[in-house]
């Protein structure tokens, strides 16, 4: 058996769902479902791995050249257990992790991120990053329709928010455990939800996360219109794009990332984001840069708490390798703006 530290599926959780999915039948104006063409996670490794100290650096592991060598990839990771946080707890709906300690102000308040779609692989980097934000995984299948449904009643959300406050106050012990900040995540397929709670639930969310995580349809063409350009439909991303505004005046916090996939009859992550950045009168400006995963960041865009970056690749492990910058977001924009303890 292969120890549990050296190989752990960053898909862990049906998560591996790429943009290259098949679009939902008739879409055009409407946002598409995605559906990955891959398998299923592989089974867990039975065995505990070790307390893993919290990195003084707060600095993801990288894939170094050798381990790379041993078959790693962006969507195969070493393990490297839970560090300074505890194991998954249920909750209504997923599952969380907090800190063993700390993590919370005075009044009991904690700083939580609700990411929907591959809990187990953006665990992997959040865990060594994090100063102290609560993490809330929610997997619900392998394309963003299911995400949008579970949200389809109105009380559905705060359903959702009076688990992870029952939660915080189990595992704390501190009846006063109660969200102070929150955040939204998604990773690939699971842009689904946010889309939909952004669009019941604006003013209780303080910041908001996409990785590689936004599409749309197209608009229908006009009568005698032709050529192969499309235009990006806004109608179905109107929430992202009127929170992404508020996120470049200053009020919230917008962080999405793309990679190059082009997927089939649908707006890729790249076109939307520049949809995005030409509504609030934003251009990209050359970056460089290497995550630990190996995704190659080539351009971004910084205004007020809104903050876009385009990175290389056009194939599964590229996608992959998104998963890990919730941590990124997480270290430099949530926590330092939060203050969170």
């Amino acid at each position: 058996m292969v120890p549990a530290m050296q190989l752990r599926t960053l898909a862990a959780g049906a998560i591996v769902s790429a943009v290259m999915g098949l679009a939902e039948a008739g879409v055009r104006s409407s946002s598409p479902e995605i559906v990955s063409p891959f398998d299923g996670p592989r089974a867990s490794l039975a065995i505990e791995p070790p307390h893993v100290a919290a990195a003084s650096a707060r600095e993801p592991s990288s894939l170094t050249p050798d381990l790379r060598a041993r078959g790693y990839n962006a969507c195969w990771v070493p393990e490297n257990g839970f560090g300074s946080y505890t194991h998954w707890q249920r909750l209504s709906m997923g599952q969380m992790i907090m800190p063993r300690s700390g993590g919370h102000t005075d009044d009991a308040g904690y700083d939580v991120v609700i990411h929907f779609h591959g809990h187990e692989a953006v665990r992997h980097a959040f865990v060594e990053v994090a100063r102290g934000a609560v993490l809330v995984g929610i997997d619900l299948g392998n394309s963003s329709g299911p995400y949008e449904r579970a949200f389809e009643d109105p009380n559905a959300f705060t359903r959702l928010l009076a688990s992870v406050t029952r939660g915080l106050v189990e595992q704390s012990g501190d009846s006063r455990a109660h969200i102070r900040h929150l955040a939204l995540s998604s990773w690939s397929a699971g842009y689904g939800a946010v889309r939909r709670i952004l669009s019941r639930h604006p003013p209780g969310i303080d910041a908001v996360v996409l990785l590689d995580s936004l599409h749309s349809g197209y608009e229908p063409r006009s009568a005698g219109e032709g050529g192969s350009l499309h235009r990006v439909a806004g109608g179905p991303i109107a929430p992202l794009g009127d929170f992404a505004a508020r996120a470049a005046a200053g009020d919230v916090i917008f962080y999405l990332s793309h990679s190059q996939i082009v997927p089939p009859g649908y707006a890729s992550t790249t076109e939307v984001a520049d949809y995005i950045l030409n509504e609030v009168g934003g251009a990209r400006t050359p970056r460089q840069g290497i995550s630990p995963l190996g995704a190659e960041l080539v351009s971004g865009f910084d205004r007020g708490g809104m903050h876009v970056r385009g990175y290389l690749g056009g194939d599964k492990p590229a996608h992959c390798a998104h998963a890990e910058l919730l941590a990124e977001a997480v270290r430099d924009y949530l926590e330092p703006a939060w203050q969170t303890p």
